[in-house]
């Protein structure tokens, strides 16, 4: 498949502007334009693996370099369709340094544009930070591979084997790094998947006023009255948004927590949640790296940000302090405090302990928070409070007490939890909008 049919995907009769001489007589493995439809414009990048196995020449890199600046320079969207072993070794370190030129590109792109990358297959070397350093990473089932050094090259120097899945295929950074953010089963559904990310990303950037709603939700049947039984997020989330507007990321990937890019009356919005299916909702280290990922790419493209918390705080122990839980859950509150984008908290069930100030609250900027008339927030659990303290406390404040006191903006009903949610966005949605973020604002990898 050609390059213009890809772009079929995306746009009506596609039509390419070329950059850099890539899809003339410069060609060098990497096809370059800008595809210009009604709905959205975008800069692509694809690479082609049947010409010098998409190796990254000096050409090649100045090509790709080129692209991500008109990108940025025109505030479009780049879509990047990656397939590369790395630099070009023929042509040694001036391929060496070319790469590291793409490399300096795609980072100052970062939180600037939307960065979309399709992973085709295998990436090493430098297409390993390309795809690390793009918003959104989708990999193909069993076909994605990436990894920064290959096997050939660790055994050459090592002396020990690996099989190139085991270092980083798709089943690898969709369950353990993180890296990528959705599994697709074909090509063509990724095109499909990335095709839609696209045109929700735009929306984004268009100013477009959301209409009340008198909406009852019932949850009865879904959330348990008992605080400590588990129940599905998703079920809840598909109860408040649009239907079929639900694009979950990174859902291999610390499955406590829920990150989702969704629709609420047509109306583009991101999702936060715990999930109390796993691990009771309990933040721990992977789901605060996945949490501040999430948070940094939200508020880069200004996405409207609602968190439905059902947390009992965060995961003790050993193994959790030791393996950084206290640097990443401060790096969730460190980007919340710097946040610019809508911000709405939902408590439903529970929030407790340190999942409060992670979990939005108001106290670290939180536009509105509110809670469910059962909900119970404090900072400690009642079970280890009756251990620890006496009736001589004020830990069991009641949710009137707390929306007194500006803990909390308002309690509410259940089942009018959809109403009060575009009602915060929509006392809200005259807040400050930097389209596509102009300021300086780097999305870490995860």
């Amino acid at each position: 498949m050609n390059y213009l049919e890809t772009l079929q995907y995306f746009v009506n009769q596609p039509v390419a502007q070329d950059i850099g001489g890539s899809l003339t007589n410069q060609f060098d493995g990497v096809y370059c334009g800008i595809a210009q439809g009604k709905e959205v414009s975008f800069v692509f990048v694809f690479q082609d693996r049947s010409y010098k196995a998409g190796s990254v020449g000096v050409k090649h890199a100045s090509q790709i370099v080129l692209a991500i600046e008109t990108a940025i320079q025109k505030k479009m969207p780049l879509l990047m369709n990656l397939y590369t072993g790395g630099a070009r070794l023929q042509e040694g370190m001036y391929a060496g340094a070319g790469a590291i030129n793409c490399l300096q590109a795609i980072a100052k792109a970062s939180g600037c544009i939307p960065i979309i990358s399709i992973v085709e297959g295998v990436n090493a070397g430098v297409g390993s930070y390309l795809v690390a350093l793009s918003d959104v990473a989708i990999f193909v089932e069993d076909v994605s591979e990436v990894f920064l050094t290959g096997p050939k090259v660790i055994e050459a120097v090592l002396g020990r084997k690996f099989d190139r899945k085991e270092l980083g295929s798709t089943k690898v950074h969709n369950e353990k790094t993180g890296l990528c953010s959705h599994v697709v089963p074909t090509l063509d559904a990724g095109y499909q998947l990335a095709a839609r990310l696209i045109r929700f990303l735009a929306k984004c950037n268009k100013e477009k006023d959301i209409a009340e709603v008198k909406d009852v939700v019932d949850f009865e049947n879904i959330i348990p009255k008992e605080a400590h039984q588990g129940y599905d997020m998703h079920r809840v989330i598909n109860k408040i948004v649009d239907i079929d507007s639900v694009i979950e990321c990174y859902a291999g990937f610390a499955r406590n927590l829920l990150t989702v890019f969704a629709e609420i009356n047509g109306v583009p919005i991101a999702i936060i949640a715990n999930q109390p299916k796993v691990m009771s909702g309990a933040l721990d280290v992977k789901s605060c790296k996945k949490f501040a990922r999430f948070l940094q790419i939200c508020d880069a493209h200004q996405i409207p940000i609602l968190f439905l918390a059902d947390c009992p705080g965060i995961m003790p122990g050993i193994e959790q302090e030791h393996l950084g839980l206290i640097p990443y859950s401060g790096k969730v509150a460190q980007i919340l405090t710097h946040c610019t984008t809508i911000r709405i908290t939902v408590v439903l069930r529970r929030l407790i302990g340190g999942s409060n100030p992670i979990m939005n609250s108001k106290a670290i900027g939180a536009d509105t928070f509110l809670a469910w008339n059962n909900a119970f927030i404090s900072i400690m659990g009642e079970k280890a409070s009756e251990n620890l303290l006496k009736n001589d406390s004020q830990q069991n404040l009641t949710l009137k007490d707390l929306k007194k006191a500006g803990i909390i903006d308002d309690i509410i009903q259940p089942e009018h939890t959809k109403i009060a949610i575009v009602n915060a966005l929509i006392k809200h949605q005259n807040k400050s909008k930097t389209p596509f973020n102009n300021k300086i604002r780097t999305i870490n990898p995860m």
